[in-house]
């Protein structure tokens, strides 16, 4: 055996036997093996050599005074954490892992799942170091960031594995943030230092059944991506499906299947003779009718580098006007025919740049006028990745979108199906007989819709039979009426249901996933890498469960405004004017929207609230809250419904006494049976409130 494997046999064994220990024996720690573990350490790596560590060893009688003082506290309950050791959202996946660690905790110390007191006097032995002859307490500059915090762990890291390598046991405590106050009466720490965590340090009690588990953990394909080849692109992927999967169908349109090699040599034409129109330019708008042409120029732009923007062929001529003169583009194209006539070879598709502006979708406007938001490759291409961690996407799926392409979502569900190798199912035009006959025969999988298309896959199949394959209904852009989902399951019994909020800049921001059981009320809790912030006016972070604008930190993002708006954003991510909170398990709960709000009696009305709760009646299919100016009131709370049956002001009046503040009863009640929508589905707001200013509303009676 050669001396480095000798060294990293000592060395690996050394790291796989250290493990937390929570019962020592009353062995006394040499004060001078301490000093030499500490020394040894402080060799450890630190960003400009800061080494920004302090340490704080306690022992003999400052230890016992020390530990009679932080059991007293804890047990009169004086604990206030220093900082959040975790984030207010724990994505699920840690959440089970740290569940696990407490349950094996507890099984081997034979303490019931609720056990209240038993678990807290588990907990209280952490402020005796756990027996252990000697405690560490860490403590770093206040001022510094992140860069030095990871320092500190490598070098507290590098303490652990020092002490194993001297036969000595320990356990790193975070506990001691929640007592910093209490320490700090009795150790000289200075104020502008923060308490990272302490350490109990001495020699493990073999026998003891607090000893007795290791800590699972993950496998390595859990947590490491070895990346030999750069991410691969939309295009590049989708040309590499053309060549595996050949017969397969890519995409079924109206019923009638593309095989992926058919599908894959279009695209090829279509990019060879759209490389010769574009000459090198960039910015190519398409406003086809066909969606199969949509998808084959939206891939083949993508293929020659270009940025697409997907306009709608049934914009009324002034709006697509105005919208070309805010985004214009270098080539318009109506009709894909004379790109088939041109199109002949192949070429290589060039290495994409997954940072640079790939598409510029445009947002309904239901509350304003449309903007164009642009996105790069990489904002797409780490959604792809967290909805296969979420869902299990595959390419056996045949995913469902019964949607315009002009909307990002119909547009992202093809996509996604068509990177993943799946089958897409699209349509020419939203028909629900047709789409739940066209489903049935193609067996589908999974569905992307909206709320009110979805309503009418209900509405036309209540003489059907279900559709059993479905394993995963995916909705997003408006809340899904609770009353509703009795026929969903009806519809699809074997799916799970799952609903995203987001935006067309923030794209996915939560999810609530119907088998988690999300809190009435919540939109669910972060999607994947998503860090969401609640903020007052002044950027400083609220409490769990006050309300605030909600900033948002992801690899989802947009890049930005096509014709360059300016973002409202801080530190703490991006901001498009929802306001709402987190409560303490981390669910979102969204309140309103900023620009939304009015005063009525100086009180702040969040419409949204007042809406919500309004569709939850079973005979209100739509609702829409609106401020009216009144000289008394500021402003005059006004609902205007759609009801699904008969209703009544009284009916009304009567159900908002019960489930609403009486600050936030309307106290005008109008009635609007032919309900504007968006193009994408979402209540037109601006056409009701156009609707009321003008007094074309019917009141209810």
């Amino acid at each position: 055996m050669s001396k480095a494997e000798e060294i990293w046999q000592i060395v690996t064994q050394t790291i796989s036997d250290r493990h937390s220990v929570r019962q020592f024996t009353d062995q006394a720690v040499p004060e001078k093996d301490l000093e030499e573990i500490l020394v040894k350490a402080s060799r450890a790596p630190s960003g400009g050599n800061l080494q920004p560590w302090t340490v704080h060893v306690i022992s003999g009688e400052a230890k016992v005074q020390l530990e009679n003082h932080l059991r007293q506290a804890f047990q009169n309950r004086k604990t206030e954490d220093q900082y959040p050791y975790y984030p207010s959202t724990l994505p699920t996946r840690y959440v089970k892992r740290k569940k696990r660690a407490g349950e094996q905790l507890y099984e081997a110390l034979d303490i019931a799942k609720r056990d209240v007191k038993a678990m807290r006097r588990q907990k209280e032995e952490n402020f005796s170091f756990f027996g252990a002859p000697a405690g560490l307490i860490f403590t770093i500059d206040k001022t510094l960031e992140r860069g030095s915090w990871v320092d500190m762990g490598i070098f507290i890291g590098t303490v652990m594995v020092l002490a194993q390598a001297k036969g000595m046991a320990t356990c790193p405590q975070g506990s001691f943030i929640s007592l910093h106050n209490e320490i700090r009466k009795l150790l000289p720490i200075e104020d502008n230092q923060l308490i990272v965590c302490g350490m109990a340090i001495g020699y493990e009690d073999k026998e003891a059944p607090a000893n007795s588990f290791r800590t699972e953990r993950a496998p390595i394909s859990s947590f490491t991506h070895f990346h030999r080849q750069a991410r691969t692109g939309i295009s590049e992927k989708i040309r590499m499906n053309g060549q595996q999967y050949i017969s397969k169908p890519a995409y079924i349109f109206d019923g009638y299947p593309s095989s992926w090699e058919d599908f894959s040599q279009n695209i090829e034409n279509c990019r060879s003779a759209l490389d010769e129109q574009l000459k090198g330019k960039k910015r190519l708008a398409l406003s086809v009718k066909d969606p199969r042409e949509t998808i084959k120029g939206f891939l083949a732009g993508l293929g020659c580098g270009a940025e697409v923007q997907i306009h709608d062929p049934g914009w009324p001529d002034d709006l697509r006007t105005e919208i070309v003169k805010r985004v214009p583009a270098d080539l318009y194209l109506s009709t894909l025919s004379s790109l088939n006539e041109l199109g002949s070879s192949y070429s290589k598709v060039e290495q994409e740049d997954l940072f640079a502006p790939f598409y510029t979708g445009f947002t309904s406007g239901s509350t304003g006028r449309a903007k164009g938001f642009t996105r790069n490759q990489y904002s797409w291409l780490k959604s792809f990745e967290c909805d296969t961690r979420e869902f299990g996407l595959n390419d056996q799926d045949v995913i469902v979108a019964p949607g315009n392409f002009t909307h990002s979502l119909p547009l992202y569900a093809v996509i996604r199906a068509l990177y993943e190798g799946a089958t897409a199912l699209f349509f020419s035009a939203f028909r629900p007989n047709r789409i739940l006959a066209e489903m049935r025969k193609a067996k589908a999988t999974v569905i992307y819709a909206v709320p009110t298309q979805l309503q009418a896959l209900i509405d036309a199949a209540k003489e059907l039979q279900p559709l059993t394959e479905v394993r995963l209904v995916l909705s997003s852009g408006a809340k899904f009426p609770d009353p509703l989902r009795s026929g969903l399951r009806t519809l699809f019994p074997n799916a799970e249901f799952a609903e995203f909020y987001g935006s067309s800049e923030q794209s996915y921001v939560a999810v609530a996933r119907e088998s988690e059981k999300p809190p009435s009320g919540s939109v669910g809790r972060a999607f994947g890498e998503v860090r969401i912030s609640i903020l007052d006016e002044a950027q400083k972070k609220q409490d769990t469960g006050k309300e605030g604008r909600i900033y948002v930190r992801s690899p989802y993002c947009f890049s930005g405004y096509a014709d360059q708006a300016p973002l409202q954003t801080s530190s703490f991510g991006l901001h498009v004017g929802d306001v709402g909170y987190l409560d303490e398990k981390g669910f979102l709960f969204i309140t309103g929207r900023a620009d939304r709000m009015f005063l009525s009696s100086a009180r702040n009305i969040h419409p949204e609230e007042i809406e919500r709760v309004l569709t939850l009646h079973p005979e209100i299919e739509q609702a829409a809250v609106f401020g009216l100016k009144d000289e008394k009131r500021e402003n005059r709370i006004v609902a205007v419904l759609k009801p699904l049956n008969s209703l009544s002001r009284k009916i009304v009046l009567e159900y908002c006494k019960e489930n609403l503040a009486p600050y936030a009863i309307p106290s005008l009640l109008l009635m609007q049976n032919d309900w504007p929508l968006t193009p994408s589905g979402k209540s037109d707001l601006k056409d009701l409130e156009e609707q009321l200013n003008e007094d074309k509303l019917k009141v209810l009676s």
